[in-house]
């Protein structure tokens, strides 16, 4: 997708989320006055949108929001009239949407009589018959005692109430979600809590993905690895993560005005090395190391967060014919399993990579597009010298640094302690 959609996108269901009832033709006419969305993108954009729109109407339907009069429910027939650039394709999708919607808004309402209300029906069929399917399996997961009490999206694997968490802004936005500072109203804390996008919600291995980082740091407890307090389901099906909240900002940020001061960018690195250490000796690798995964607290405090690409080091399966990770760090067998498999030493490059970038301000390898920067890996292009950078970091960082970035994974630092073991006695 279009990275500029995904921003509109976001930002659409991010003002939904912090309760400001956005109105769907302003982002819409923001866009087409835009020059790069070609047909394809604007009914793709169109049809995100809409889904998200009736998403979120029915929300309030569900909760009988005193906002609801203000902000009424559309039919998808409206939203077919006033946007025509919905195809039939398009309109089958959102009629599971709507379907959905008004289900879990508590609207008495059969299958067979949806469907029967709709146009091209047969199209729809299937898409809403899975969502049907869905909510049946929602309800039946629930004691009946119950059912009048709790969401019908209610999960024992992930039982955060939404209901608890009220959404003040958007603070972050990744790959693979939303986060958003929240506050928990049973305990009266601020909290982050991350929402899968919603552009994944029907991908399997993406929920997949989502909710074993919420298990995986879970399992984690080092005081530079963000905690996570739960796992949690929205009315709409949708998961998020509950997370501890750091004040301050991500590494990346703080790199935009330029590199930093040598010491102070090792004990960064060697505080993301200790808590690293932590993840490895449970067995965890972390696959995603970058400025912007590291966050910094008002005190300076380092903390390592997105263990969404997190693996087992016990994993035998074979790695994602579909490269994952952020091409600037990925270290080469996570772009070609011929090279090797993800181990330890994946993240050692992602330490390398981490380095480079606190001392230079920039990634190890860039180009204009994602491909070029995986190209130029599995090439083996030569990475460009720290010292000729920098000529005020010592030459034994600067090959430290290098060790980390070997293409072979055999050639690197065979364990964080290892490289910690070199970088120590350099931090002053």
């Amino acid at each position: 997708m279009n990275p500029r959609i995904e921003e509109i996108i976001a930002a659409f269901e991010a003002a939904w989320r912090i309760g400001t009832s956005p109105e769907l033709r302003e982002f819409l006419d923001d866009a087409s006055r835009s020059t790069w969305l070609s047909e394809s993108d604007q009914e793709l954009l169109v049809r995100e949108l809409v889904a998200i729109d009736i998403e979120f109407r029915g929300r309030l339907c569900a909760v009988k929001s005193t906002r609801a009069g203000s902000q009424p429910w559309r039919s998808l027939a409206e939203y077919r009239a006033e946007f025509t650039i919905l195809g039939e394709e398009s309109l089958a999708l959102l009629a599971a949407e709507e379907y959905r919607a008004r289900r879990l808004g508590g609207e008495e309402l059969s299958t067979g009589d949806y469907l029967n209300s709709i146009p091209n029906a047969e199209r729809a069929r299937s898409n809403v018959i899975r969502v049907a399917a869905e909510i049946l399996a929602d309800a039946k997961s629930t004691p009946k005692s119950r059912r009048r009490l709790e969401s019908p999206t209610s999960d024992p694997h992930a039982p955060l109430p939404y209901s608890d968490f009220l959404l003040k802004k958007l603070i972050g936005s990744g790959g693979m979600g939303e986060v958003y500072l929240g506050l928990q109203r049973s305990l009266d804390r601020y909290v982050a809590v991350k929402f899968l996008r919603r552009s994944l919600a029907d991908y399997p291995e993406a929920i997949a993905r989502f909710t074993t980082e919420a298990k995986t740091v879970a399992q984690l407890n080092h005081p530079g690895i963000v905690g996570i307090h739960g796992l949690g389901r929205t009315p709409g099906g949708g998961y998020f993560i509950v997370m501890d909240l750091i004040d301050g900002q991500d590494l990346g940020r703080h790199l935009s005005t330029g590199p930093i001061e040598v010491q102070e960018a090792l004990r960064i690195v060697i505080d993301v090395a200790r808590a690293l250490a932590h993840a490895h000796s449970r067995g965890v690798i972390h696959c995603d190391l970058k400025p912007s995964n590291v966050l910094l607290d008002c005190d300076g405090a380092v903390f390592v967060t997105d263990f969404g690409l997190a693996r087992r080091a016990s994993d035998d399966d074979p790695f994602p014919i579909a490269p994952a990770g952020t091409a600037a760090f990925m270290a080469p067998e996570q772009i070609d399993a011929s090279v090797g498999c993800i181990s330890f030493a994946t993240d050692v490059y992602g330490l390398g990579g981490l380095l480079f970038a606190t001392l230079t301000g920039n990634a190890p390898r860039t180009g204009d597009r994602v491909a070029d920067v995986l190209a130029m890996t599995m090439a083996q292009s030569p990475l460009p010298d720290i010292f000729d950078l920098r000529s005020d970091v010592p030459k034994g960082l600067c090959r430290a640094a290098s060790t980390c970035l070997e293409w072979h994974p055999e050639r690197r630092y065979a364990t964080v302690e290892e490289f910690l073991s070199v970088v120590g006695p350099l931090a002053k």
